[in-house]
């Protein structure tokens, strides 16, 4: 074999350093002259150690198999790190199926064997338990571990050499022996030449060397300790920059520039590479990071908020963009004729056409592109192109007069270039002209030209400057031939095809910039007519003369009554107008809440989406001139122009060199349970989580997670006091009776109150249960009873002279804690149900509302946590009263205090919706965040997150230890919008389960490698610029 042996670690500081330790004492070993005389092997000669680690998810590559398939043996580090190290394990199972499990060595350096072994050295293939051969080097500090190397070392070369541990532990011996006799005796031989003269001098020089050799060991003990400080604080520089690197990531999210949010982001993770030198790269996860980049990936959207997707870069801030006719293509053009063509499946660029050097020797400037799927169209200043996606030109056809604007329609399979008083129509499969229209004398073409949605006319305003008269031009493409319709106003705003065949024009005073705007005029004209239909002037409110937009679409549809209505819709500055086409007549106005710069209407009912200056978009119904709020988009861009199609909102922004894409985001990470859930309110989940249940005015409906409806249950009442679980079972609670549901059996049982021994016929309206769910407290205004689940017995009821505010029972269902007006807190033993007040007047509660859950007890019951009336919350032993710690609290209409489920954090929330969470150890506050609302509930799951739910959104917070001696933290990993419960899986992590109209969604929890795996896989190649790195502080 080419190597000895292989030696497989996880690349963290203890285990590399190991690891090398290892590496040079295997090769440096002097095989003893006895040993070698009985093995075949003289030395160790070669071993194989591997300098850097593979990505997550990344096959071995092609030397580290070899080195694998070479190697004799495979010498695994073990630490509490190495299971984590997915190289780790992949190195261990190749060699295994290369070379058998018995030639596998391992070195225990930290932990436990059975946290610190990799599963597959722990099991056969049979998933028979089996013990490694193992070397354990660990100790309390490096010099023990330094002392124990040196023997244990001889575990790994005796199967090496093919000799037993006991011959090499044997040589061992007799070497120190030897180097001790012959130190012995070389020190006698001189103190005998020298005499007893210096037999005093040699003691005190055994001394100093002694003191000196203490001092050496105290320095190397104390330049670790400082090793260790220092690496210490390098790591928690490292999670501060961390943090702003996630809160850098979403400021550029914000700002469209998602690709580069993403890459940011990823700075802020762990990263798998290391530094030449073998220093660990690795930084500390933080969780914010993680939370940056699941809402960079919208890991949890469900469709129905519209957000950034990418941006379209430029080489220059850009002048134009059009939308090919089916919709595949986006081609724009920068202000240096550059011009682009963009794959609207993936948003790839195809192709970048740059501006060409015309026989002039000037740029030639392009005056219109547009593509489609056999190539790009430009209609330069004196040539009608085509170029192909590989950037060559087909044809190029020049024009004999310079050329103002242009116009393609693919459909048609004609270009227009549109000069003065003249228009060559190119064929564009050949680039041949195919016809000419010319303009009578004293005739000049206008504005952009159109070509009509039917193909029939090709349509462009004129100007007679003779007779100083503005007309619309719309010329018989298949007649070759045309007519003109004069217009009320002679500079031309706006104007578009209607579905029904008309043409809407918008038109003022040719003089407005100088004079003012005097009026607008609406103009409807039938070409098939040759004239205007009806002519609407239009309520001029603009308050900007040079600098308003106006905007003109049309429209037909069928509405609801089943109407055919048709519609002319236009804006100009800050105020809308829908007219009807039929009549002319106003339908809606509305003032808008900022100048308009674009306009798209929906073709299949009354809604239209408008674009303002200030970055907004509104959805509008112009039926009724009413915007709906709830649709409201925020984009913070200069909007210029917008595009809506493929269901992507394509943004030019002024001033810019990049195309902004938003589109509404459906996570694949997201699936449909049930599409059929009108009226139900996901109520909770199963523990093990198998099944979720809903609620529907007293239906329940329990289903597993793929939609599968297990079990429906039909209450007695309507409105239930709660629900609660107890061991498989789940119970629901009504005023007067419960229901037992049997969730393995999917059977219920219903039990009044009264049969298990509750006295009176009043209802209960309020239920609290222990956690296990055998002990329960219903309650009512003045009165609580407290049933034993288990034996189906009330144990005690008891009446009171206030109103009663909170309660809250022990585990075992021995104790009760309640609110009173004007009262401390009081506990109530349920056997005799005898009350005693705490003796502090500072424990009454800060009010006396049921619905407020100012009052905690902890799950050991040893504490309990109490919002009290002078703003402080309160921590109080419940066996002595005494107050063990106060925080200040402000709270009168939201209010809620939760436990986590070790009871080491409490979480607390007041008016103002922030959630605090606070370390009781420590006594110190490790973590605050707003919320939205009022956190209902929370869930942990065994991977260590909590889920605080709120109703509208679910907080997933993550624990991060700093360092085994520090206090835990926890940050922010997720918040899915619409989410109603978190559902915990047994082996950790656990699906999100959401609710938008009639359809209920689940999805899974991804830590922050799931979501840089989505995030290679969306952004392809991706990487930041030099400059990039600069701007974004990362280097």
């Amino acid at each position: 074999m080419r190597y000895d042996a292989f030696i497989s670690y996880r690349h963290s500081p203890l285990d590399m350093e190991i690891a090398k330790k290892v590496h040079t004492a295997l090769e440096t070993y002097r095989v003893p002259k006895s040993v070698k005389a009985k093995i075949e092997k003289k030395k160790i000669t070669r071993v194989f150690r591997d300098q850097e680690e593979l990505p997550i998810g990344s096959n071995l590559s092609d030397n580290i198999s070899e080195a694998l398939s070479s190697s004799e043996k495979l010498i695994v580090i073990c630490s509490p790190r190495t299971p984590e190290s997915e190289w780790v394990g992949k190195e261990i199972d190749a060699f295994i199926k290369m070379h058998g499990r018995d030639n596998v060595l391992a070195v225990l350096i930290e932990g436990e064997p059975d946290e610190s072994f990799p599963p597959a050295l722990l099991t056969d293939g049979e998933g028979n338990n089996v013990e490694p051969l193992a070397a354990d080097i660990r100790g309390e500090t490096k010099k023990e571990r330094n002392t124990k190397f040196k023997t244990e070392i001889l575990r790994l070369i005796a199967p090496l050499l093919g000799c037993s541990y006991d011959d090499l532990k044997q040589r061992h011996r007799e070497r120190i022996i030897k180097r001790t006799i012959s130190l012995v005796s070389a020190g006698a031989l001189v103190v005998a030449i020298a005499g007893a003269a210096f037999g005093i001098y040699n003691a005190k020089v055994a001394e100093r060397m002694e003191k000196l050799a203490n001092e050496k060991a105290a320095l190397a003990d104390e330049k670790t300790k400082l090793a260790d400080e220092v690496t210490a604080e390098y790591f928690e520089k490292q999670k501060n920059q961390s943090r702003f690197l996630a809160k850098e990531a979403l400021q550029l999210l914000s700002e469209g520039k998602r690709q580069d949010a993403y890459l940011v982001a990823k700075e802020a993770l762990p990263d798998p590479n290391f530094y030449p030198d073998g220093i660990a790269k690795e930084r500390p996860f933080v969780p914010e990071a993680e939370y940056a980049l699941s809402e960079i990936m919208h890991t949890y959207d469900i469709g129905y908020a519209m957000a950034f997707d990418r941006t379209l870069g430029h080489r220059l801030s850009l002048e134009d963009m059009e939308i090919s006719t089916d919709g595949a293509f986006l081609t724009t053009k920068d202000f240096g004729s550059n011009v682009y063509v963009w794959d609207t499946k993936n948003w790839q660029q195809k192709v970048l056409i740059p501006p060409t050097v015309g026989d002039d020797n000037y740029l030639e400037e392009v005056q219109y592109a547009n593509s489609d799927g056999t190539g790009v169209y430009l209609v330069c200043d004196r040539a009608f192109k085509k170029y192909g996606y590989d950037g060559n030109l087909i044809y190029s056809t020049p024009t004999t007069n310079y050329i103002k604007s242009g116009w393609t329609d693919s459909d048609m399979g004609l270009g227009f270039c549109v000069a003065n008083d003249t228009v060559d129509a190119i064929d564009l499969s050949t680039g041949e002209i195919s016809f000419t229209l010319t303009l009578p004398e004293d005739q000049v073409f206008y504005s952009k030209p159109r070509t009509s949605p039917d193909g029939k006319y090709f349509l462009c305003t004129t100007h007679d400057e003779k007779e100083d008269v503005t007309s619309l031009g719309f010329f018989s493409i298949s007649e070759k031939n045309g007519q003109r319709v004069a217009l009320s106003m002679d500079s031309v705003l706006e104007y578009c095809y209607t579905p029904a065949g008309n043409i809407a024009v918008l038109s003022c005073n040719d003089d407005f910039i100088t004079e003012g705007v005097k009026s607008f005029y609406l103009d409807l004209i039938d070409p098939t007519l040759g004239k205007v239909v009806w002519s609407k002037e239009v309520p001029n409110l603009i308050k900007r003369l040079t600098t308003f937009d106006s905007n003109m679409k049309a429209r037909q549809y069928t509405d609801e009554a089943g109407v055919d209505t048709r519609q002319i819709v236009l804006t100009i500055e800050s105020n809308a107008f829908c007219y009807d086409e039929l009549t002319g007549d106003v339908i809606s106005s509305l003032n808008l809440p900022s100048d308009a710069v674009s306009l798209n209407l929906r073709s299949d009912n009354q809604y239209g989406f408008v674009g303002y200056v200030n970055g907004n978009l509104d959805t509008i119904d112009f039926t009724d001139g009413s915007i709906i709020s709830d649709n409201a988009i925020s984009t913070s861009l200069p909007i210029r122009d917008l595009i809506i199609a493929n269901h992507m909102v394509m943004i030019r922004a002024a001033s810019s060199s990049d195309i902004y894409l938003l589109k509404y985001h459906e996570s694949p990470n997201v699936s449909v349970i049930t599409d059929d859930a009108r009226g139900e309110y996901i109520r909770s989940a199963s523990r093990r989580g198998d099944w979720f249940v809903t609620d529907d005015s007293g239906t329940y409906r329990f289903r597993d997670l793929d939609g599968k409806l297990l079990y429906t249950h039909e209450a007695y009442d309507s409105y239930a006091s709660g629900e609660s679980f107890f061991g498989n079972n789940y119970v629901i609670w009504e005023k007067d009776r419960l229901w037992i549901i049997d969730t393995e059996k999917w059977t219920s049982e219903e039990i009044l109150y009264s049969d298990m021994g509750l006295e009176g016929d009043e209802a209960y309206f309020d239920i609290l249960s222990s956690d296990d769910g055998r002990y329960n407290v219903l309650r009512r205004s003045r009165n609580v009873a407290v049933l034993d689940l288990e034996k189906k017995e009330f144990i005690g009821q008891a009446e009171f002279d206030g109103i009663i505010g909170n309660t809250e029972i022990s585990p075992y269902g021995d104790f009760i804690y309640i609110t009173l007006p004007g009262k401390s807190l009081i506990i109530v033993r349920v056997s005799d149900m005898s009350m005693e007040e705490y003796d502090n007047e500072n424990l009454r509660a800060l009010s006396d509302l049921s619905h407020l859950q100012y009052l905690r007890l902890s799950h050991d019951g040893t504490k309990i946590a109490m919002a009290c009336k002078d703003g402080v919350l309160r921590v109080v032993n419940t066996a002595a009263g005494h107050i063990e710690d106060e925080l200040p609290f402000y709270s009168k209409l939201k209010c809620g205090i939760f436990f986590t489920d070790d009871d080491r954090f409490l979480i607390y929330q007041g008016d103002d919706l922030k959630v605090k969470i606070y370390d009781l150890r420590n006594r110190n506050l490790v973590n605050s965040f707003d919320a939205s609302s009022s956190i209902s509930h929370y869930v942990a799951d065994a991977s260590g997150h909590l889920a605080l739910c709120d109703g509208y959104y679910i907080y997933l917070l993550g624990e991060t230890m700093a360092d085994p001696q520090r206090p835990a933290t926890f940050g922010l990993l997720a918040t899915p919008e619409n989410a109603s419960i978190y559902v915990p899986l047994e082996n950790g992590g656990g699906y999100f389960l959401m609710k938008r109209g009639y359809t209920i969604y689940k999805a899974p929890y991804k830590d922050y490698m799931a979501l840089l795996d989505d995030a290679i896989y969306e952004f392809p190649g991706a990487a930041l610029t030099p400059q990039d790195r600069v701007k974004y502080n990362l280097d």
